[in-house]
């Protein structure tokens, strides 16, 4: 938490779900800063994809997806995700910046995803 607080984008203000269990749709409960969502003393979730292509390292962003760049930058330029053929499907993809003040993410399901671990531990429990 501590590296995303100190991120020189964390003041910008980000869309985020409070009370709605469903992650994708149109529901954002409030827009808060980094600092602010860790403060929530209820669970507050910033879940909200972006192409690969609205958030690539070196294009002029909106603040709001600025963290979204940063973290999608850190990936090495040797990453699978960087690769030729594969990297452009890939930006036709989405990236999505998860953050839960709580841990966690709320019960959800989505076909095959590439996950990376920035900050913390990752777990799964997987249901067939």
């Amino acid at each position: 938490v501590e590296g995303l607080r100190n991120s020189s984008n964390a003041h910008y203000r980000q869309p985020v779900r409070k009370q709605h269990v469903r992650l994708a749709g149109c529901c954002v409960d409030a827009t808060l800063n980094v600092t602010e969502m860790f403060a929530e003393p209820d669970r507050t979730i910033l879940f909200q994809a972006y192409s690969f292509r609205e958030v690539a390292p070196g294009m002029q962003l909106k603040d709001s997806r600025k963290l979204q760049q940063e973290y999608l930058a850190t990936l090495r330029p040797e990453s699978m995700l960087n690769s030729g053929a594969l990297r452009q499907s890939v930006m036709l993809s989405n990236f999505n910046l998860h953050l839960s003040n709580q841990g966690g993410a709320i019960p959800h399901s989505h076909k095959a995803t590439f996950n990376v671990c920035f900050e913390g531990a990752k777990r799964w429990i997987l249901v067939d």
